[in-house]
């Protein structure tokens, strides 16, 4: 059976994924306008194919990252799975989350990003660390083209 991304919870597929040359500030800008917080997990398909991944709190912490830098030269990113949603059964893709070390995997239908599956977000329930953040996605950045750096959204 695959895995159905509709019998998923809210909190168990929460993220923020992005192209490879999305700037932080972007990413940051995304966060804001999907009410996310800082459990969320950035997911980044690196200019490779391959997809890596850190939550917005570890990229925060690693210090003042210069807003123009590119999604896959953030700090802290590790290599994330991609799996076909067809290829393994929701139970076989929790083994594979809770054994890797970013606690998520890229689902994929047809090779093409279709979600992820993440241990230990938030849907709700923290705030966005106002001065970093609110600075970081601030008037610099052009709403109207964050659409064609997101992986999920038209």
């Amino acid at each position: 059976m695959p895995v159905r991304l509709e019998s998923l919870s809210a909190d168990e597929k929460v993220h923020i994924a992005v192209k490879h040359n999305t700037t932080w500030a972007m990413a940051a800008a995304a966060l804001k306008q999907k009410a996310g917080n800082p459990t969320w997990p950035l997911v980044v398909k690196k200019s490779d194919g391959s997809y890596a991944a850190a939550r917005f709190q570890n990229i925060l912490e690693a210090g003042d990252v210069p807003p123009e830098t590119e999604a896959e030269n953030l700090p802290g990113l590790v290599p994330v799975a991609a799996v076909e949603t067809t290829a393994v059964g929701t139970g076989a893709a929790w083994d594979i989350v809770n054994s890797s070390d970013a606690k998520m995997i890229v689902l994929t239908t047809e090779s093409k990003f279709a979600g992820v599956m993440v241990k230990g977000a938030n849907r709700s329930g923290g705030t966005l660390p106002t001065s970093k953040l609110d600075k970081l996605a601030g008037s610099n950045v052009d709403l109207s083209k964050l659409g064609d750096f997101l992986l999920d959204e038209a």
